[in-house]
């Protein structure tokens, strides 16, 4: 599951090698700091430089209900994109997330339905 926040964005997943736990990855380690910052949660990020996601964070069930209910509570706003546009430094990710709007926006309207290429 991909989350996109104002504190980061995250893909949550099954742990592969814990497959009792999930994780927690993200593209940048700033992202899960800020994650464990606001949820309260502390826990070892690991870096793994050579997959797809350069950081992790291994937690348990309880924890990832934690953390869903947190971010859950955050949403004080009525519009994503513009929360994150009033966060200083953000403009690389808030181009980000214009990019997946319009794709997202594309397969709405069936503009993008037979431009997209399949993934090789």
């Amino acid at each position: 599951m991909w989350l996109f926040t104002r504190h980061g964005f995250y893909s949550l997943t099954r742990s592969a090698d814990e497959p009792e736990k999930f994780q927690v990855r993200a593209r940048v380690r700033s992202d899960l700091e800020n994650l464990q910052s606001f949820v309260g949660l502390i826990g070892a990020v690991l870096e793994t430089p050579t997959a797809d996601y350069q950081w992790r964070w291994i937690i348990t069930p309880s924890e990832a209900e934690t953390i869903t209910r947190c971010l859950t509570d955050d949403i004080t706003y009525s519009n994503f994109k513009a929360t994150v546009a009033r966060q200083p430094d953000q403009a690389l990710k808030l181009a980000g997330l214009h990019d997946i709007w319009t794709i997202h926006h594309g397969w709405q309207s069936g503009s993008a339905r037979n431009g997209l290429s399949k993934p090789a």
